[in-house]
């Protein structure tokens, strides 16, 4: 996905230490779901999925204008002081809209987690970042058809290769034929 982002958007590219970085995280908060799948995780890991979540869309919503630095602090609290009052709609009502029901989707993934803390964290895990690529793709191609940018045959064919494969592995996962929470004796 990171790689999708990069080309749609060369002048907005992830250095690979913050790649990398992020990666290792997920991995190690999958982890520690898996291991330590108490109340008090939950509670952090809903809290912490809804700040990842406001930082993410700032940075889409601004196109990468907005810099996450150690005055974003300041810069916030100036903004509530002096603009907060005068502020306007929003500069982007597509992107806007757009981003506003991912952080509905998000905020119910992490909202959901935290009240019902399901037994088996990494394919919730995995079922966020599966809901996230479908948001991706449908932010993705809303934002064309706004643009009036046309569809090529390919890419039309690519994403109805891609929803067959979707479909297809979503029934093999769904599927039950194992459990690796259970002992294979």
């Amino acid at each position: 996905m990171l790689k999708i982002y990069q080309c749609r958007h060369p002048d907005i590219n992830a250095k690979a230490h913050i790649a990398f970085f992020s990666m290792a995280l997920i991995i190690f908060i999958a982890v520690i779901g898996v291991i330590y799948g108490s109340s008090v995780f939950w509670i952090l890991y809903a809290l912490f999925h809804m700040l990842v979540s406001l930082v993410l869309t700032a940075q889409i919503y601004y196109m990468g204008r907005w810099s996450i630095d150690r005055y974003i602090f300041n810069r916030l609290f100036l903004f509530i002081v002096s603009d907060f009052r005068r502020c306007s709609g929003p500069t982007y009502p597509n992107r806007f809209c757009l981003l506003l029901v991912g952080n509905i989707v998000n905020w119910g993934f992490a909202i959901y987690g935290a009240n019902t803390q399901p037994s088996n964290f990494a394919s919730f895990f995995l079922g966020i970042f599966i809901g996230n690529l479908l948001l991706y793709t449908l932010f993705y191609l809303i934002m064309k058809l706004l643009s009036r940018e046309r569809l090529s045959w390919l890419v039309v064919v690519v994403i109805l290769t891609s929803m067959m494969t979707w479909v297809a592995s979503l029934y093999f996962f769904f599927d039950q034929l194992s459990n690796w929470q259970v002992s294979d004796v």
